[in-house]
């Protein structure tokens, strides 16, 4: 800070503007997107960045009024970036939290769906083994085969052939 103006005149300046970095920084806070993806909580994060940053360059004019007698500014920011930065952790502790989360019910949904989809093929695959052996019962009718072996047995509704019916100890 130039010596030529007084810090008397100097401090309000520089409260002004810490005061309207920390509406702007409120007005900001105001706007997480809670709720949301985590890549959307990530960006609106990496937007805090940005007002930390303009915060430190109130640093060096408020050093320089507490160098010069007035250290009001200097504490008032001090404590002003110490706030800032415990709440910016606690947003990353969010943003953590709201991944981990995602990630866990993304886990859930994927293994959801692949139970129904094994579900569904086991379903599909029954009936149609159901099926095949509705058709074969059919065709052995029809075509007066043995209902084991499938072999023509010549009998009008199909049967057991000899050797099928000695299987099944229908015939000694």
């Amino acid at each position: 800070m130039p010596d030529s103006l007084p810090p008397a005149t100097v401090e309000p300046a520089v409260f002004t503007a810490i005061k309207a970095e920390e509406q702007a920084i409120h007005a900001y806070l105001n706007t997480l997107p809670l709720g949301t993806a985590a890549a959307t909580i990530g960006n609106w994060l990496s937007g805090l960045d940005d007002y930390f940053w303009r915060l430190l360059q109130l640093n060096a004019p408020a050093q320089w009024l507490n160098g010069q007698g007035f250290p009001a500014t200097s504490q008032y920011l001090a404590a002003m970036t110490r706030d800032f930065a415990s709440a910016q952790q606690k947003y990353v502790e969010l943003y953590q939290s709201t991944a981990a989360s995602q990630a866990r019910w993304s886990g859930i949904w994927q293994n959801a769906a692949q139970f129904a989809l094994n579900n569904i093929v086991q379903a599909t695959q029954y009936r149609d083994a159901v099926f095949q052996q509705w058709m074969q019962g059919y065709f052995d009718v029809i075509e007066n085969r043995c209902f084991d072996c499938h072999r023509f047995i010549g009998i009008p509704g199909g049967g057991y052939c000899l050797d099928c019916a000695r299987r099944r100890s229908l015939i000694a």
